[in-house]
């Protein structure tokens, strides 16, 4: 996934999380006195208005547990949530038809994944916030496979360096 397919991803993240962290504001805050709850309730609703891309939760808990969010620009992940951002395993779908399978980390893939690229190739190996990152192997379509080790999304050699 290019840097800016996984920006705009996350940002629509940050935009859900944003979200998700004022409602759960309002929610604390209901034992405090009206005035207040009418102040954060202004707050939160501003917030939303200037700040939604429209990102959802359309199945299941978005926040902390297994679901389904999908964002208007076409990007949609499945899978494990943790404080809002995918954690755990799932899969995430990006509008360019890349796919990405397995693990998250803090919204990131980040441990054992499978990256299937628009153009055909798939990596399967280890991810380290969001790039191939230890040892793994690109296949390209033609059958031919890049084993070894890489770092920062790049091939770096048959040994680990």
């Amino acid at each position: 996934m290019s840097g800016s397919r996984v920006q705009g991803f996350y940002i629509a993240i940050i935009m859900y999380n944003s979200i998700i962290k004022n409602i759960i504001l309002i929610k604390k805050l209901n034992q405090t006195n009206s005035g207040m709850r009418i102040i954060i309730i202004i707050v939160a609703l501003i917030s939303f208005l200037l700040g939604t891309a429209h990102p959802k939760c359309i199945e299941g808990d978005c926040i902390n547990g297994k679901g389904v969010f999908v964002s208007d620009d076409g990007i949609k992940y499945e899978g494990s949530f943790k404080d809002g951002k995918p954690h755990g395993s799932g899969v995430l779908y990006m509008k360019n038809g890349g796919i990405y399978r397995g693990e998250f980390k803090n919204g990131l893939p980040d441990g054992e994944g499978e990256m299937i690229y628009p153009d055909g190739k798939t990596f399967q190996g280890k991810f380290k916030e969001g790039n191939p990152y230890g040892k793994g192997v690109l296949i390209y379509p033609s059958g031919i496979k890049l084993k070894g080790y890489y770092k920062d999304g790049k091939f770096i050699g048959l040994r680990r360096r």
